[in-house]
C-alpha cells in the first residue's frame, strides 16, 4: 500500500473514531451546563441501548441466521426491511419503556435529550469507537517487524481472520472512513431526535409519535442499506445526512415551541438529581 494511501486510510479512521468518542462526550458536556441536563438518563439511555439492541436485538439476529441462514442476507431488500424493523422495534420499544418508567423523575425535553446523548453514544462509543479501534491496532501491529513472527506461531484460523481484516482495511478507499465520521454524526443527531419524539409520546399519551419514531428508525435504517447497494457510498452518505437534517430542524422547532416546564402527565415528578 503506498505510504500516501496508507496516511490517508489512518487519517480518516482516527478522524472517525474521535467523532465516534468525542461527539458524545462533547454533547453531554454541554448539554449539562447549557440545558442544565442531568447525568442520569445519560446512563439510563446507554444501558438501555445494550439491554435492547446489543443483548436482545442479536439474539434474535442469532436465531434469524439459524433459521434462514444465507437466504435471508443473499435477499438485499429482505435484508434491509428485515434489519431497519428489528432496530426500530428493540430500540425505540426500550426507549418508550425507558422514558416511561424509568424516567419518571426526569422526563423533561432537556433530559431527554440527555437520554438520547447516552443511547447514541453507547452506539457510537461501542460499536464505531470499539471496531475502529481494533481496525488501528491491527494496522499498527501489522506493521511492526516481530509481529510476523508472532503471527506465524497463532491458530491457522486467527490468523487468517487477521489478514483477512487487514485486506478488508488495505482495499477500502480512505474516502470511505472519513464518510463514516458523517454518517456517526447523521446517527447521533438522529439518536437524539428519537429520543425527544418518543418523549413527546410518553408525556403527551400520544401513541402516533411512537409509531413515528419507529417508522423513521425503520426507514432511515433500510434506506441506507438499499441506497449503499444501489448508489455510490457518497451519495448515500449524503442523502443520510439530508434526511437527518430535515428530522433535526423539524424536532428543533417543536423543541422550541414546548412550554419550558413541558406538557407534563400525571406521573411526571419533575424532579431531578
Amino acid at each position: 500500500m503506498p505510504a500516501g494511501f496508507a496516511f490517508l486510510t489512518v487519517a480518516g479512521m482516527f478522524t472517525t473514531l474521535a467523532i465516534a468518542i468525542g461527539l458524545p462526550v462533547i454533547v453531554m458536556i454541554v448539554f449539562m451546563k447549557r440545558l442544565h441536563g442531568k447525568f442520569l438518563p445519560v446512563l439510563i439511555g446507554a444501558g438501555t441501548f445494550i439491554v435492547f439492541a446489543l443483548l436482545l436485538e442479536q439474539l434474535l439476529h442469532t436465531v434469524v441466521q439459524l433459521v434462514f441462514k444465507e437466504r435471508l442476507t443473499q435477499n438485499v431488500f429482505a435484508y434491509a426491511v428485515y434489519g431497519g424493523l428489528a432496530a426500530a422495534l428493540f430500540e425505540e420499544t426500550g426507549r418508550f419503556l425507558s422514558m416511561r418508567f424509568l424516567m419518571k423523575k426526569w422526563r423533561t425535553k432537556e433530559n431527554a435529550l440527555m437520554y438520547g446523548v447516552g443511547h447514541g453514544g453507547a452506539e457510537s462509543i461501542l460499536l464505531i469507537g470499539g471496531s475502529y479501534i481494533s481496525n488501528l491496532l491491527i494496522m499498527s501491529l501489522y506493521r511492526l517487524p516481530f509481529f510476523y513472527r508472532i503471527l506465524s506461531g497463532l491458530d491457522p484460523a486467527v490468523r487468517t481472520r487477521l489478514n483477512e481484516a487487514v485486506t478488508a482495511i488495505v482495499k477500502t478507499p480512505p474516502s470511505h472512513f472519513f464518510l463514516a465520521g458523517a454518517e456517526r454524526i447523521a446517527a447521533f443527531v438522529l439518536q437524539l431526535c428519537l429520543s425527544y419524539i418518543v418523549y413527546r409520546a410518553v408525556n403527551e399519551r400520544k401513541w402516533i409519535l411512537l409509531l413515528l419514531a419507529g417508522f423513521l428508525h425503520f426507514f432511515v435504517d433500510a434506506g441506507v442499506v438499499l441506497l449503499a447497494h444501489a448508489s455510490p457510498l457518497w451519495l448515500t452518505e449524503a442523502l443520510l445526512v439530508l434526511t437527518t437534517a430535515v428530522i433535526a430542524i423539524t424536532v428543533l422547532i417543536v423543541y422550541r415551541k414546548e412550554n419550558d416546564h413541558g406538557e407534563e402527565s400525571k406521573d411526571h415528578g419533575g424532579s431531578g438529581v
